[in-house]
């Protein structure tokens, strides 16, 4: 295959270089992927930082794709890597579910064939955005606000678009998108979404309440979270990442990011198949 037939010509590739078990698939796929023409680079993203990019400047980096090769916490990371580019992202599942990957390890060479042929679609994710005094935060699957080490629980005001919708006292509340909507989410009893919705959730976290429940809205709703009331200072975090410490009385603004995360896909839709898995263990 010549270069000038391929649609990917440069790929960025992404996994944990202390695996031996990743550096022999990447080095598998590496070969194969020069072989066909496709220049590759290794970054090593290191470990997560919200406030900053670890020098990562995707300019600095010109490529087509990303390759990543992780489960969906290595996925995840690279998503928020790449927030502020355009640069698709194909998932290579080296995890336990791989709701993010587009593939598993034995079908890692057959979907690169795929991919350098043209053969695949770009699926787009909304993110989330998260401000407190000034300061803007980026995640992909949810902003958690929580009582953090404190005992006690919680007492926040929960606001869409200016209207007071519910006062509650529990550990804590979340807003997740469809994406993270099969991670915390589920867990603390919210809603699966489908993951190309664009719409968020605002889940309770151990409400002290039976009236509690989840809502969704739309992608242009604004949610607010105040904390007045609570006895100790709250704490915020972006997809299991600690954020910021919220004193008594902030607030909390959350709504839609401005940037989307892309994903490769190839051949059908593996979501509903991989939600079955982890639902009801049944392949």
């Amino acid at each position: 295959m010549q270069l000038s037939d391929l649609t990917v010509k440069r790929i960025l590739v992404v996994g944990n270089p202390t695996s031996d078990a990743t550096m022999d698939l990447m080095r598998e796929s590496i070969r194969f992927l020069n072989e066909c023409g496709c220049a590759c680079v290794f970054m090593d993203f290191g470990a997560s930082d919200l406030n900053k990019k670890e020098g990562f400047d995707p300019t600095a980096y010109p490529a087509d794709m990303a390759l990543v090769f992780g489960g969906d916490g290595t996925i995840l990371n690279a998503c928020r890597k790449l927030i502020d580019s355009s640069i698709p992202i194909l998932g290579i599942n080296l995890g336990h579910l791989g709701y993010l990957a587009a593939a598993e390890p034995d079908d890692c060479i057959q979907t690169l064939r795929q991919v350098v042929r043209g053969d695949y679609t770009v699926e787009e994710r909304i993110t989330l955005e998260a401000e407190i005094d000034g300061k803007k935060y980026l995640g992909v699957n949810e902003v958690v606000l929580d009582r953090g080490a404190s005992p006690h629980l919680l007492h926040v005001t929960a606001s869409i678009n200016g209207h007071e919708v519910d006062a509650l006292r529990a550990d804590g509340l979340m807003v997740a998108t469809p994406t993270g909507s099969t991670a915390y989410n589920l867990s603390a009893g919210g809603p699966v979404v489908v993951p190309t919705a664009k719409t968020l959730v605002m889940t309770p976290i151990c409400a002290h309440s039976l009236s509690a429940r989840p809502i969704v809205v739309g992608e242009n709703d604004v949610i607010t979270l105040n904390t007045a009331g609570s006895a100790a200072a709250a704490h915020l975090s972006l997809d299991g990442i600690t954020a910021s410490e919220v004193s008594s009385g902030s607030t909390v603004t959350v709504r839609t990011g401005k940037n989307v995360v892309r994903l490769v896909r190839t051949g059908e839709n593996k979501f509903f198949r991989t939600l079955r898995k982890k639902l009801s263990g049944r392949d």
